[in-house]
């Protein structure tokens, strides 16, 4: 299931998702691949972000609607990198979430693609906030599996766009309010419908722009 703008929509059962070839460049993804659940993710690349802000071209930051100079960042738990932004908005970043460490011991497994994860609606914090209150899937730029997420962290509550470009290391793109002191409640759907209303579009907006400039053949079935 999908649960999209705070509310739950069951999926019909369906087959098999729609067969596609992976090309190069990447080939087109159909619509309705954000149906299934057991969509194939590849593996086989490399990732399509480095960690540092000093790729990032100058004409990519405008069309993601950013104004200010990035600032290199030490990225969310994994040691990465990731670049940041303080915008007169509130808050923005990318980058890189790497795959889980396997527990050889635990009952069930990270799936093979960690992307998969995200596809079924796995938020970051979901061991703490349990289910997103805001979740969809969809293509974007028309080649790349994606998913929007609202997910709450120490500083409060972010739009995330994940991205699989094809690596194990998934591309994410952040928007959220400045860390100004606001206490928020992630049990307040309310308040998180507000929040993704106005950061998602801005997340979503970043991603479009990143991805088109770090990856302008790419695809999450680009062959490798």
């Amino acid at each position: 299931m999908v649960v999209v703008g705070l509310s739950v929509l069951a999926l019909s059962a369906c087959t098999a998702p729609p067969a596609v070839v992976p090309a190069q460049p990447a080939p087109k993804l159909p619509a309705e691949s954000v149906a299934y659940d057991d969509i194939t993710f590849l593996t086989t690349r490399e990732p399509v972000f480095k960690d540092t802000c000093l790729e990032l071209p100058r004409e990519s930051m405008r069309a993601a609607g950013l104004t200010t100079p990035p600032h290199q960042t030490k990225g969310f738990g994994s040691g990465a990198g990731g670049c940041a932004w303080d915008e007169p908005w509130g808050r923005a970043w990318i980058e890189n979430i790497q795959p889980p460490i396997v527990d050889v011991d635990a009952d069930d497994p990270p799936p093979a693609a960690p992307f998969k994860n995200h596809w079924d609606g796995a938020s970051r914090f979901a061991s703490v906030y349990g289910t997103p209150s805001y979740f969809r899937r969809f293509i974007l730029n028309e080649r790349y599996y994606a998913v929007q997420v609202l997910a709450f962290s120490a500083a409060g509550p972010d739009c995330n766009t994940i991205v699989d470009t094809g690596s194990p290391i998934v591309f994410m793109v952040t928007a959220g309010p400045a860390d100004d002191g606001t206490e928020y409640e992630s049990e307040d759907l309310a308040q998180s419908g507000k929040v993704a209303t106005e950061f998602c579009p801005k997340s979503l907006e970043m991603a479009k722009a990143f991805i088109a400039a770090l990856d302008p053949d790419g695809g999450s079935l680009v062959r490798a």
